[in-house]
């Protein structure tokens, strides 16, 4: 547990969060990624400070192509 004040009576809840990756190598030279953050949707605080907490993101994917020359 963590506190968002210098009084220790604001405090920011524990939390679990689970990200997952899967890659795929299409050739020798490239490799397509997905990558999934936050994938149960849970609030959580990414940030916090005297007074106040920052809500951290939350479900989303990333889906990228890498190619090597």
């Amino acid at each position: 547990m963590a506190y968002a004040n210098t009084t220790n009576t604001a405090y920011v809840p524990e939390f679990w969060k689970f990200d997952a990756m899967v890659s795929y190598k299409v050739d020798a030279k490239s490799t397509i990624q997905l990558n999934i953050y936050n994938i149960t949707d849970v609030l959580y605080y990414a940030q916090y400070y005297p007074g106040h907490a920052v809500p951290g993101s939350g479900r989303s994917a990333s889906l990228s192509y890498r190619v090597r020359w």
